[in-house]
């Protein structure tokens, strides 16, 4: 059995992956947190994103949206909200609220 998977990022159609790419899941580690994952990564990151171990010679080429004040408060959001888990996660419990 395949999957097809529609790439974020390329403008290419579909990529297909065989099942067992993805099932069954395994553990992987998120920082702080150890979240359900593909089975294969390696194989699934490479497909989409080539040599995605290595950094680009030029970062800004990998910006895929424009930063405008829209974008930064929802980057400063984003950072609080990963901060507050951060906090309730070292306080020996996850809430995903942050309280």
């Amino acid at each position: 059995m395949a999957l097809t998977f529609d790439n974020p990022v390329r403008l290419i159609d579909k990529k297909i992956f065989d099942y067992g790419d993805f099932f069954p899941l395994k553990d992987v580690r998120f920082g702080p947190l150890l979240l359900p994952g593909p089975n294969n990564p390696g194989k699934i990151l490479a497909s989409l994103y080539g040599d995605y171990m290595s950094f680009p010679s030029n970062i800004m080429d990998h910006i895929h949206f424009e930063l405008n004040e829209e974008t930064s408060e929802n980057i400063r959001r984003g950072i609080m909200a990963i901060k507050k888990m951060e906090a309730s996660i070292d306080k020996g419990r996850f809430d995903p609220n942050g309280e």
